[in-house]
């Protein structure tokens, strides 16, 4: 079973038109199977990540802000990676 790894969330922003953007979380996964991926994910469910938690992982800068979010961000990846990967993708690891 190919396992998921979480490589980066950092803060970007997403132009909606001239002069307007929205804060958005770049994060970017990969696995043995796939090569690195970036998702566009929104900004409000993500906080700071403490400074334990950086020392823990220092490229993860932002975490979800819940269990809720958490599902959701790995949602978004199996979704993306149903665009790719042929097979049952429910038997990935996170």
């Amino acid at each position: 079973m190919p396992k998921v790894t979480i490589l980066s969330r950092e803060e970007t922003a997403r132009s909606l038109e001239p002069g307007r953007f929205e804060l958005t979380v770049a994060v970017t996964y990969s696995s043995a199977a796939v090569s690195p991926r970036i998702l566009v994910l929104p900004r409000a469910v993500y906080r700071p990540a403490t400074a334990a938690e950086l020392a823990k992982a220092p490229r993860l800068l932002l975490l979800p802000t819940d269990v809720k979010a958490a599902q959701a961000e790995r949602d978004a990846i199996v979704a993306d990676l149903s665009t790719i990967v042929s097979g049952p993708i429910s038997a990935w690891e996170f």
